[in-house]
């Protein structure tokens, strides 16, 4: 069992299954309750990846995107950071308003929101970080 584990990615969407493997490894690795929504739980954090390679560092090769994986008792704290300027969570557009719904992007943060059970963004000087919970 291992309860806690690092990796850090370039900013390039190819690098995603090798976030993949990773998550597998730790659900296996700490024999996961089967109640557990695993699925729902990486989609909200490729939405969160893909946000900081693409918005946070802008596709900067030279920036890295870093995901820690936290196993606590009933609970997996996923931290991501990226080295971006931030934005205004609260200011982004309903992804459900209908003159939205065939804009191809915009719905990662509304993701996150819908499949986690808690989330938060940090934002400081050194770049973006969103924290997300998911209990069973």
């Amino acid at each position: 069992m291992k309860d806690r584990l690092f990796l850090s990615l370039p900013s390039d969407t190819h690098y995603l299954s090798v976030l993949e493997s990773f998550y597998k490894n730790f659900i296996r690795l700490n024999k996961i309750d089967n109640n557990f929504n695993a699925d729902n739980l990486f989609l909200a954090i490729v939405e969160a990846v893909v946000n900081g390679m693409k918005h946070g560092n802008k596709g900067d090769l030279s920036k890295n995107v870093s995901i820690s994986f936290e196993l606590k008792l009933n609970e997996i704290i996923v931290t991501i950071s990226d080295e971006g300027k931030g934005f205004e969570p609260d200011a982004l557009p309903d992804p459900t308003n209908s003159e939205r719904l065939g804009v191809p992007s915009g719905r990662g943060v509304y993701l996150i929101k819908k499949l986690v059970d808690d989330y938060k963004y940090i934002f400081n000087e050194n770049g973006t970080t969103v924290i997300l919970k998911m209990r069973w």
